[in-house]
């Protein structure tokens, strides 16, 4: 097995950094479609700024926290924890899907 040139490394760094805003943007809109359902959130950090903020300011805080903490990680150089990022909001995203099909009937 031969060993990564920096320049590989850096792009899977980028991809992951990447890939962490866009699931945090499907977060966002999945939870929107399930909350416009009837569904409540289930965080209850997230719920409570929705409630100070509204709906969509406190969804969009939140997620600018998410984009701002992945950022910080990729300064790192921190490509294990934004893949662990990436892969808890896959599942944040799918789980907010599922809600909103049990939701919608």
């Amino acid at each position: 097995m031969r060993s990564q040139t920096l320049t590989e490394t850096h792009s899977l760094v980028d991809l992951a950094a990447i890939l962490v805003a866009v699931l945090q943007l499907g977060d966002l809109v999945t939870t929107l479609l399930a909350l416009s359902q009837g569904a409540r959130e289930a965080n209850p950090i997230v719920a409570l700024l929705m409630w100070l903020l509204g709906r969509v300011p406190g969804l969009v805080l939140v997620k600018l926290i998410g984009v701002g903490f992945a950022w910080w990680l990729w300064t790192l150089g921190a490509e294990t924890e934004l893949w662990l990022l990436c892969a808890i909001y896959v599942w944040v995203v799918i789980h907010n899907l599922r809600v909103w099909r049990r939701y919608r009937g």
